[in-house]
């Protein structure tokens, strides 16, 4: 039986049982890492790698309550009609990713404020094909979709990534334009804001 994609929404090691709830010396670890902020994402992108890593909780767990505080956090952010589009995007790469890949990956705990400022390798990895999908760029989508799949056929994941990066977009776009017409800020990254742990 092929592993859940992810280990664990902490690092874990062999042996060891992850604390119940991450400690200082946790993020510490994380110090070398890019941020959100060092990765050039948008608002969108931001939110997207949330997503993601609410539904890599329920993967990991075995559990709804990832799922749901997924759900939660995209009505949330985009309203009931553009965020179970958004999720549903997200859920279709992720399908794509568990079907293609042999071994596991981490993410970070989308609740602890030092872990989710942070990017980790398999996340950049997945946000790059992501964002090439927003770009609709073949070549990128083929080149890193591979990487991400350990050399299995992209061909399902292409078409995930092209279909939720052209969602992303649309979202983006809407949004930009009811900002200009009501003359509010652009939107922001999301790594500061505190999501609400599904109890």
């Amino acid at each position: 039986m092929r592993p859940a994609v992810p280990d664990s929404p902490r690092d874990r090691s062999p042996g060891k049982t992850p604390e119940k709830s991450p400690s200082k010396s946790h993020c510490q670890k994380r110090d070398a890492l890019p941020g959100l902020d060092q990765c050039g994402y948008d608002w969108i992108d931001s939110f997207t790698l949330e997503i993601i890593r609410w539904l890599c909780v329920g993967y990991s767990r075995a559990t709804s309550s990832g799922f749901e505080q997924a759900f939660a956090r995209a009505d949330t952010v985009l309203g009931q009609r553009d965020g179970p589009c958004l999720v549903a995007g997200v859920t279709a790469l992720m399908t794509a990713i568990r079907r293609g890949r042999n071994s596991s990956f981490q993410f970070s705990d989308p609740v602890c404020p030092g872990c989710r400022a942070t990017v980790l390798p398999h996340e950049e990895a997945i946000m790059s094909v992501v964002r090439a999908g927003r770009r609709d760029d073949e070549a990128a989508l083929l080149g890193r979709g591979l990487l991400l799949l350990e050399g299995n056929d992209p061909a399902l994941l292409t078409v995930a990534a092209r279909r939720l990066g052209g969602e992303m977009e649309r979202i983006d776009a809407d949004l930009k334009a009811l900002n200009r017409r009501w003359k509010r800020p652009a939107p922001r990254p999301l790594a500061d804001r505190k999501p609400k742990h599904a109890t």
